[in-house]
C-alpha cells in the first residue's frame, strides 16, 4: 500500500525515531523495504485547511504520492481560524472529504484528542469538538485503560467502539504494550477479553497469545 502520513502536531524529531523504529519491525515481518510507498509530511506548526492555500496543498500532496490510505491529524490541529465547534468543523470534514475525492477513495484515518474523564467515571472517547465527528466518519474507536486486575503493567488497553459501525468488520477487543511495535493488538479464538494477571506464559501459547514482557517494550511507548 501507498501511505501519506500527515503529521500537524509533533514534531519531526518526536515522530520520526518511532517511524524508524516501526519501519525496521515491518520489514523484519517481510514487508517490502521499497521507496516511495510511505509519503511523510510533517507539518508541527499545524494547518489551517480553512484556507485555500493549505487546501490545495493537500490536493497537492494527494495527487503528488496517489495513496492507499491518508493518515492525518490531530484533528484539533487543522484549522487555527478560532471559530466555534461547529463553524469549524465543516470546512474541515470539507477539506478531508475532498482529500478522499482527489485520491481516488483512498482509506482515511483521523487521529483525534478526547475529553478529559470525569471524576469517578470512565473517559469519554468521542472527539473534542463538535457532533459532526461522531456522524461523518465509518468508523469511531478509542483506546481506553481496561479494567483487568493487573492490567496496568503491560498497559493493557481496550479498543472502545464511540458510535455503531455502518458495516460488520473484525476489530481486536483490546491492545497491549507492544515490543518491535508501540501497540500490539491481542488476538485469540472467540475474540473475548482475557485476564492478564494470572495468565502464565504456558497458557497465553495455549491461547495463541503473544504478550511481550513489559521490561521488553520500548521506552517511552507513550510517547508515539
Amino acid at each position: 500500500m501507498r501511505v501519506l502520513h500527515i503529521d500537524a502536531e509533533n514534531a519531526d524529531s518526536q515522530a520520526r525515531p518511532w517511524l524508524r523504529r516501526m519501519q525496521h519491525a515491518a520489514i523484519e515481518e517481510g514487508a517490502p523495504a521499497e521507496r516511495g510507498r510511505f509519503a511523510l509530511r510533517m507539518i508541527p506548526e499545524s494547518l489551517d485547511v480553512t484556507q485555500a492555500a493549505d487546501r490545495s496543498w493537500l490536493a497537492r500532496m494527494v495527487g503528488q504520492t496517489q495513496p492507499d490510505l491518508i493518515s492525518i491529524g490531530s484533528l484539533y490541529k487543522l484549522t487555527v481560524n478560532g471559530e466555534s465547534d461547529e463553524k469549524a468543523a465543516r470546512p474541515v470534514m470539507s477539506a478531508l472529504e475532498m482529500m478522499h475525492t482527489v485520491s481516488g477513495g483512498a482509506a482515511m484515518l483521523i487521529e483525534a484528542h478526547a475529553p478529559h474523564a470525569q471524576p469517578g467515571g470512565r473517559r469519554d472517547l468521542r472527539p473534542i469538538g463538535s457532533s459532526l465527528w461522531l456522524r461523518w466518519p465509518e468508523f469511531g474507536f478509542g483506546l481506553a485503560p481496561a479494567s483487568e486486575p493487573g492490567a496496568a503493567e503491560p498497559r493493557l488497553m481496550d479498543w472502545v467502539p464511540r458510535r455503531g459501525a455502518r458495516s460488520e468488520r473484525s476489530w481486536p477487543e483490546q491492545f497491549c504494550q507492544g515490543v518491535t511495535w508501540p501497540w500490539q493488538a491481542i488476538e485469540y479464538a472467540g475474540n473475548a477479553p482475557v485476564g492478564v494477571r494470572t495468565r502464565t506464559a504456558d497458557q497465553a501459547t495455549a491461547l495463541g497469545l503473544d504478550v511481550p514482557h513489559p521490561a521488553e517494550a520500548f521506552e517511552q511507548s507513550e510517547a508515539f
